[in-house]
């Protein structure tokens, strides 16, 4: 049988029920059960309830995870480190291992011939040729120091300086002057005259002219057929030597001598 609160207004086919389902009052009387909960207010505090208790739990929990995390940390460092190692360990094994194999090790030499040669053009060859340039100049130092000591050394040398040729009354004169590469006293200076061809000058005389010098007998020979002469004296202190050769008719004279003075043809006429 149908029964209906007077409260809420509810309907309910339970006759065994004393009390409205909804709202709690009496189906008897029909006023309001003060000591019961309504459904809505026990949806609130069940509600209530499971939301402090979540988070109480929840709460817990996170806690007990950090701890845990902290407590947890050296043994996974541990753990990691001892990876590390493991895997090192491993690697190195295999890698020695592989290197075992005539191939691999052959491949290996080939590569390290390559790198060793591109090293050796790229940075130790530039070096060399340094080395090489350095040593070159110094070598053209101590040659020119020792070109400089051995032109120091060596005796002073003559060179031509000037040439004057008169002729008078049929008498031909050439005045040749000699220029040291010296400052220094020359000491005995040998000349010799030779007519060339088939020139019929003869030598008339030959002498030195101008300067201090000494000379003896023996200074001045002329060969009997004119052709040739011979000059040899010495110098008093510095000074440029200064010949004198007379000839009767025009030729064609060489003319050499001491002191490295290179023999040359002199044209008198």
């Amino acid at each position: 049988m149908k029964r209906k609160c007077t409260v809420c207004s509810a309907i309910t086919k339970d006759d065994r029920l004393v009390a409205c389902p909804e709202c709690g009052a009496d189906l008897a009387s029909g006023e309001p059960d003060r000591t019961l909960l309504t459904h809505q207010q026990e949806k609130y505090i069940v509600s209530k309830i499971w939301t402090r208790l979540l988070k109480f739990v929840l709460g817990g929990f996170s806690v007990l995870t950090i701890i845990s995390i902290i407590f947890l940390i050296p043994n996974l460092i541990t753990a990691y480190k001892s990876g590390i190692a493991y895997l090192e360990k491993t690697l190195v094994d295999r890698v020695s291992k592989e290197f075992e194999d005539p191939r691999i090790r052959d491949t290996v030499n080939e590569v390290a011939a390559e790198l060793a040669g591109e090293m050796m053009q790229k940075q130790i060859e530039p070096e060399i040729a340094q080395v090489k340039q350095e040593l070159q100049e110094q070598l053209a130092n101590v040659q020119s120091a020792v070109d400089k000591i051995e032109q120091m050394a060596a005796p002073p040398s003559l060179s031509l300086y000037t040439t004057t040729i008169s002729n008078n009354a049929g008498v031909y004169t050439a005045v040749m002057s000699f220029e040291p590469s010296k400052t220094m006293p020359l000491g005995p200076v040998v000349f010799v005259a030779e007519i060339q061809n088939d020139s019929q000058s003869k030598i008339l005389d030959f002498w030195p002219k101008g300067g201090a010098f000494l000379s003896g007998d023996q200074s001045k020979k002329i060969e009997a057929d004119g052709r040739m002469a011979r000059l040899q004296y010495q110098l008093i202190g510095f000074a440029y030597p200064q010949i004198e050769l007379k000839l009767s008719a025009p030729a064609q004279v060489k003319i050499h001598g001491n002191h490295e003075l290179e023999s040359f043809i002199l044209e008198v006429k």
